[in-house]
């Protein structure tokens, strides 16, 4: 199998728009066919073929580096590293991140208590059935 990698959709869409622009109007110029080509012709930016200038690049842009941010937020990553924990079985783990993340970002305070409730919930049902093995083992 040969590997074509497929044109860039862009570029691709905005060449057949531009081969597919109307001719100019060569008939009565008040029949319709006429006003939408004129009309088409007009408002189509292709149809300009206006080349735009060149971004100039200011010496400041050069000089200063883009600000940071002040506060970033690795929130999202975390919880998702949470979701990995609990899917895991972790819930231990996953209950300290978002435990951390309640602390951090109090305005989701509710949102993270109702996962704390939870993840306890899970956590404590992992021990007793930890527990309940383990002692169904040492009867063996």
């Amino acid at each position: 199998m040969i590997f074509n990698p497929a044109p860039d959709y862009a570029e691709m869409l905005a060449r057949e728009e531009q081969e597919n622009l109307p001719e100019a109007p060569t008939d009565a110029p008040d029949s319709p066919d006429a006003r939408i080509a004129a009309f088409i012709l007009r408002e189509h930016p292709a149809a300009h073929k206006e080349e735009e200038p060149e971004p100039q690049a200011d010496e400041e842009s050069e000089k200063s580096p883009i600000p940071r941010p002040e506060h970033s937020d690795d929130s999202l990553l975390s919880e998702s590293l949470a979701r990995i924990f609990i899917k895991q079985g972790r819930y231990e783990r996953a209950h300290e991140i978002i435990s951390g993340l309640r602390l951090k970002f109090p305005k989701k305070s509710a949102y993270f208590a109702d996962q704390l409730r939870f993840l306890q919930k899970l956590i404590i049902n992992q021990r007793r059935k930890e527990a309940s093995q383990s002692h169904g083992d040492s009867k063996n």
